[in-house]
């Protein structure tokens, strides 16, 4: 639900490691012949960190990025759900097709070597994002559809038992792996994390940021040089956008070259990190879904665009309001809820 706290991977991990410590400290304490320290204080600590262990061993295991065999659809009435609001990574580091991997498949082996080890599949996304922070909050749903197992990472969502919805899954030995669900009565789709839009869509967007990064360099040295080249401020305005001068054509020239480069190149490297992992990911499911022009399609601004239509017909409320069906939004924090109308 919106606003609710996720549970923090690695803050219970720290929670579990401290307990283990004030553990074993009671135990060193009591062979120490500490006064404060007994058997009932070791056995209350004892079983503190083994609650908290049990916690951590309970949570669901990493995202499977992205799908092994391929996608479909499967259609039909929830017969049992739930969800656990969590953090996990999604990052593009993380897909087995990346192109430009930062995080190496020696860290996702020791990773799932360390979820064999422990038993707590949940540890491998600590292990093979040691150095990372996991920033994405997701929903982890599980439950039943046609009488099979279903689990897997998707946005937001607030679904019950019974409802008519559409899984886009894959098979995987014995239950459907789940990477988008969306329930058609309201036009809503819940999709897993970052896979909110198709290559040309992300393309454009990543030209868009191309430009206002230029417009802040230039705004930025257009703020600054001012500062050096007159006695006033203004003086130093003049004198540096002064057409006339051209010195100041050759300096325009060369920072804008450069600035150009700079953006250029971050959108670039953006792009064919994102093209053949989220977007590709995000247009197999448009595709399952059965939608045409996938590259094209942005779920953010559908969901923007349903918005207005709401508006104008009058049906559209505001999304902070708790007397109200929770809904999707492309205000604010709606960004990173990851689900949509479409």
């Amino acid at each position: 639900m919106r606003g609710e706290k996720p549970v923090k991977l690695r803050e219970l991990q720290e929670e579990v490691q401290n307990k283990k410590d004030m553990w074993e400290g009671s135990k060193n304490r009591y062979r120490d012949n500490a006064p404060d320290a007994t058997l009932e204080r070791i056995a209350m600590r004892e079983a503190a960190y083994q609650e908290a262990t049990n916690r951590l061993m309970a949570l669901p295991p990493p995202p499977m990025l992205p799908p092994v065999h391929g996608l479909y659809k499967v259609t039909g009435k929830l017969e049992a759900f739930s969800r656990l609001r969590c953090q996990a990574d999604f990052d593009v580091d993380f897909y087995r097709t990346n192109t430009l991997p930062s995080a190496s498949d020696n860290q996702r082996l020791a990773g799932g070597l360390t979820a064999i080890a422990v038993g707590s599949p949940a540890l491998s996304a600590l292990a093979a994002s040691e150095d990372k922070p996991l920033v994405s909050t997701a929903d982890y749903i599980q439950g039943q559809i046609k009488g099979m197992p279903f689990r897997g990472w998707v946005g937001m969502t607030d679904l019950k038992v019974g409802d008519d919805v559409e899984l886009v899954a894959e098979w995987q030995v014995d239950h459907y792996e789940v990477y988008a669900i969306a329930l058609p009565q309201e036009r809503i789709i819940s999709v897993c994390p970052r896979c909110d839009m198709g290559s040309y869509a992300y393309g454009m967007l990543r030209t868009k940021y191309m430009f206002i990064i230029i417009a802040l360099l230039v705004g930025f040295t257009l703020f600054t040089m001012p500062f050096f080249a007159g006695e006033s401020y203004w003086e130093g305005l003049i004198s540096v956008v002064d057409p006339r001068d051209k010195s100041n054509l050759i300096m325009w020239g060369i920072g804008l070259t450069v600035y150009c480069g700079i953006a250029i190149s971050l959108a670039i490297s953006a792009y064919k990190a994102y093209a053949h992992t989220t977007c590709k990911l995000a247009e197999d499911i448009f595709r399952v879904m059965g939608w045409q022009n996938v590259e094209q399609i942005d779920l953010n601004q559908a969901t923007g665009k349903h918005e207005r239509k709401l508006k104008r017909q009058g049906k559209w409320y505001s999304p902070k309001r708790k007397d109200k069906p929770l809904r999707p939004t492309s205000k604010w924090a709606g960004s990173y809820e990851y689900w949509y109308y479409y």
